[in-house]
């Protein structure tokens, strides 16, 4: 890709990064008087500016490799994974934006003790600090830097660690800076920057696969990576996929603590809505964010992707992925049709997103680590300069943490997504109800922490595993297949473990020469359709290989003798693999050394003996590899659900067992917030201002908020496949929500958010 960057190019990039450091050094003397200038913006933010900020953050160099990533491998419907996320927003937007404002604190954390009472609140509150400054979001740097890496790999072909150390850099200055005043203007220039490339990229991508017509008709013969429909909204059928998008729908949006996502806010939502001018500006800019992040983004990125499958379906094929043709690497591989000029923009664009992304981490991290644990138990005296002095060394430690988060712990963005997934399931029923419930106390939420890490560890380890994969696929078929392995072990014939491992390495080595010469060219549009079969030949039996938890010697000899016919891989690297295999059947002292293998991998995992099972008789492959396939689908939605239970039973437990809040500790909390639900007969003293949404109209109006946002994503979506009558129907439900919408928001008043309390 550096070949076709122009001087141009490099002139426009140099440009953005000039103009967003400029902005945010502009910001600097304002941000460093105090900590509500430099962590709210003095709470004077407008609601165009929150929720722009809001999308620029999600924006993330990672968010669109990861989506177009999901549509390939399920399909348009692989996006309910994200989508769903929608329910909790809109909940969010209308109930708890005004009473984010209301509570007039600095962070998500510092809630906690304005909520809970006690030596456990204290704690609960330096423990969030640490675990969502240092830990969640070091997760967070580290997803989108591998990203944004794998961005400047397909651009550059430069180092791509150089590269992200320069970005990282004014990143960390203009942020460590300007604080969030320059984190928000840069975020806007960043936002329009960002969606401009997505959407030139994406008409360059439709014209490179012939227009929208011979796109879609070419893509209704294809299928995702995990099977299905490209071009499906929603799941089709009863199988894995759909009972997987039933639980994020049913479950997902209000269990899991995702960043951007929260039940009920938290975050950097928090953090805008407690930054912006009042109550009316917070859920205005709310509103606008949901709009614009579910609505109007994605399909420029899901666009690039059907476009990539269209053009080269090896990317559909989960066995080409080790030659480079991974699905997560589509978007930056499409970059490659961008003549000069455009591609500086769409470089800078990437920049915008990655740097909008790491300026808000950074400057949340340290809002946490400073306000709720350096503060309340360490930085005592010295005033409010001080405390932004030891803001900025915090965004320098943060930066650091994350780099080396980067560096040793995450290998791709989904990894980071799933693994805050996982740990976070089953928080979210008590973040919400701390806002509706008196009886929640800060023993609740330590036992929903606790609960949901507890259960993830648990869930993930190889018995829990085995247990539900069984379920899954059966437990007489899960016995069967072990007879079937421990009676192919102890027969003969088996290649020992050592030999397996030794000529699976010796074709890995062959491999990446393949994937330097064959799947370049591959990639290249280099290769006829021959040569492009072969690949996929050879791929597949060595993928049929390393699937194997056992190598009968028949199997292996006949994949390898399918490998070798293609004419793919080096001779060397295949005949070193065939002597492997032949000294080991050879050298074989009896079966003690196999079977204990075959015991071993029996008592370790069901998907395990499928797949054994399905390489030692071909004519049960198609449906053990279809068990083991479902089992796998639906390990991650069912080990989510059963989080989410016990860490209930743990949180429940914990509130009932435990003392509840002092009244005089809530009357004081529902006297500043307001909050609606069940409060044992407290109420403020106060009558409330008029103005605003009340509890009531704002649930009304929660299932008509999210049906107009999805009625207008699904009316873009149908229009850009040319399914006009779909388009129509859609378009017609996001009219009759959107004016019900704005009919119910009309006696929105602009109530000031009270004065800031001092610090």
């Amino acid at each position: 890709m550096l070949g076709n960057l122009r001087a141009i190019d490099f002139v426009f990039v140099a440009w953005f990064l000039a103009v967003s450091l400029a902005v945010g050094l502009h910001y600097g003397r304002r941000a460093g008087s105090s900590l509500q200038e430099y962590f709210l913006s003095g709470r004077d933010l407008p609601w165009w500016a929150l929720g722009t900020s809001l999308v620029a953050t999600t924006f993330a160099a990672d968010t669109p490799l990861v989506v177009s990533q999901f549509t390939l491998e399920s399909g348009i419907a692989g996006n309910w994974a994200w989508w769903n996320f929608l329910i909790g927003g809109a909940l969010t937007v209308l109930l708890f934006a005004p009473l984010w404002r209301r509570s007039r604190v600095v962070t998500e954390v510092e809630l906690i003790e304005l909520r809970y009472d006690g030596a456990p609140a204290r704690a609960l509150r330096g423990f969030k600090a640490l675990y969502l400054g240092l830990v969640l979001n070091s997760i967070v740097f580290g997803w989108v830097t591998i990203a944004m890496r794998d961005v400047l790999s397909a651009f550059l072909g430069l180092d791509p660690d150089l590269s992200l150390a320069v970005l990282i850099a004014i990143s960390l200055l203009y942020t460590a800076i300007s604080g969030l005043w320059g984190v928000v203007a840069t975020d806007v220039i960043q936002f329009a920057m960002a969606m401009v490339g997505s959407i030139l990229l994406a008409a360059l991508a439709v014209a490179e696969a012939g227009g929208l017509g011979p796109l879609v008709e070419r893509l209704r013969t294809l299928e995702p990576a995990k099977g299905g429909d490209l071009l499906a909204f929603f799941p089709k059928g009863t199988g894995a996929f759909a009972a997987s998008t039933a639980v994020y729908l049913l479950v997902n949006w209000w269990a899991v603590y995702y960043p951007g996502a929260e039940p009920g806010g938290g975050g950097y939502v928090a953090q805008r809505m407690l930054a912006a001018k009042d109550e009316r500006h917070a859920l205005l800019g709310t509103l606008w964010f949901s709009i614009a992040h579910y609505a109007l983004r994605p399909w420029p990125w899901i666009l690039v992707g059907l476009a990539a499958a269209a053009i080269r379906p090896e990317f559909l094929d989960p066995a080409m992925a080790p030659l480079g043709l991974e699905a997560r690497q589509v978007y930056p591989w499409m970059m490659r049709i961008l003549p000069p000029g455009l591609a500086g923009l769409m470089l800078a664009s990437f920049l915008a997103a990655y740097m909008s992304t790491i300026t808000t981490t950074l400057n949340l991290s340290a809002s946490y680590v400073v306000n709720d644990f350096a503060r309340p138990f360490f930085v005592r005296a010295g005033g409010e300069k001080r405390l932004v002095a030891v803001a900025r060394a915090t965004v320098v430690l943060v930066t650091a943490v994350g780099c080396l988060f980067t560096r040793y712990h995450l290998k791709s963005a989904g990894e980071g997504w799933t693994l805050v997934w996982g740990l976070t399931a089953g928080i979210g029923p008590v973040l919400l109800l701390r806002w509706l419930w008196w009886r929640i106390n800060a023993w609740s939420e330590i036992a929903a922490f606790a609960g949901s890490a507890a259960a993830a560890l648990l869930l993930q380890s190889a018995p829990a595993e085995r247990f539900l994969a069984e379920r899954l696929v059966g437990a007489e078929i899960a016995s069967a297949a072990r007879e079937r392995l421990l009676f192919a072990a102890a027969r003969g014939g088996v290649v020992p473990e050592i030999a397996r491992e030794e000529a699976i390495s010796f074709l890995r080595e062959g491999r990446a020469q393949v994937a330097s010469t064959f799947g370049k060219d591959l990639l290249e549009n280099r290769l006829d359709a021959g040569a492009t079969q072969r690949l996929r030949e050879a791929q597949h039996a060595l993928a049929d290989l390393e699937a194997a938890p056992l190598w009968p010697g028949e199997f292996a000899n006949a994949r390898l003798a399918g490998i070798e016919a293609t004419a793919v891989y080096p001779v060397r690297a295949l005949a070193s693999a065939r002597a492997s295999v032949r000294r080991g059947i050879e050298n074989r002292e009896g079966a003690p050394v196999p079977q204990e293998h075959a015991r071993r991998i029996a008592a370790l995992d069901a998907r395990a003996v499928l797949s054994a099972l399905s390489l030692l008789d071909d004519s049960a492959r198609e449906e053990a590899t279809a068990r083991a396939e479902r089992a796998g689908n639906l390990l991650g939605p069912i080990r989510i659900c059963l989080t989410v239970a016990l860490s209930a039973i743990a949180w429940i437990l914990a509130t009932f067992l435990t003392r509840p809040v002092a009244r005089s500790h809530l009357q004081r909390f529902v006297e500043r917030v307001r909050p609606p639900g069940a409060w044992a007969g407290l109420a403020p003293l106060e009558p409330s201002p008029a103005g605003g949404l009340s509890a009531g109209r704002a649930l009304l109006l929660w299932p008509v908020a999210a049906a107009f946002v999805y009625s207008v994503l699904f009316a873009a979506g149908k229009a850009l496949f040319l399914d006009w009558g779909s388009a129509a129907g859609f378009a017609l439900a996001a009219a009759l929500s959107g004016g019900a919408l704005l009919v119910g928001l009309r006696r929105l008043g602009s109530p000031s958010g009270g004065p800031a309390r001092p610090q």
